[in-house]
């Protein structure tokens, strides 16, 4: 600024500082009524919803939500492990855990088929569920089948996460002869034939 001017500067101004502001230049003095109009606070369009917090204009969210208005509940709280770590193969099981992060504090994660429906912890199923701790559990998928493909779905409370197994059909080694068929990589004979891949003619 030059020497006969000056600067009033207001930082981060308030509706209180409203008033008469005056400078004064020796005998002379000027005056500036100064009026602060208080803004209303920025509205969130589209609202937040999940709990999220509208501030400034913008979605503030909480815990494990995400998004521009927090309707994105994160994932990555619950994952999927492949314990085997290869593609299953008709006749071969499946194994799959589910880890919930502890801090989420919701425990005794549930699984859910490829028909949506939730796999129940009886031993005597094919597939079934087991607990590993509080906050994972086993998904066993004993000789798989390839009608068993699809989606599976582990949740937690509000949080879920999904795989999908594609079992493969296994390849029998040989051809299987008289018209036999390949199942889950052995030959399954026609009536009167027997043998590895059928070729014996039986009774």
């Amino acid at each position: 600024m030059r020497s006969t001017s000056s600067l009033l500067v207001l930082k981060s101004a308030s509706k209180e500082q409203s008033g008469m502001y005056m400078c004064a230049g020796g005998p002379y003095i000027d005056e500036f009524n100064l009026t602060i109009i208080e803004s209303a606070e920025p509205r969130c369009q589209p609202p937040c919803v999940n709990e999220g917090i509208c501030n400034n204009g913008f979605c503030q969210c909480q815990g494990l939500t995400g998004g521009k208005t927090c309707e994105k509940i994160l994932d990555w709280d619950v994952s999927i492990t492949d314990a085997i770590g290869s593609p299953p193969t008709e006749g071969e099981d499946v194994l799959l855990i589910c880890n919930v992060n502890p801090e989420s504090n919701y425990p005794n994660p549930v699984w859910y088929d490829q028909d949506g429906q939730v796999v129940d912890r009886n031993d005597d199923n094919r597939i079934k569920v087991e607990p590993i701790s509080d906050f994972s559990s086993l998904l066993t998928i004993r000789e798989a089948e390839i009608d068993d493909s699809g989606n599976y779905r582990c949740s937690a409370g509000p949080y879920e996460t999904e795989t999908n197994i594609d079992v493969m059909k296994k390849e029998c080694v040989d051809l299987c002869l008289n018209g036999a068929e390949c199942v889950a990589g052995k030959c399954k004979c026609t009536i009167g034939f027997i043998g590895e891949y059928c070729h014996i003619p039986g009774k």
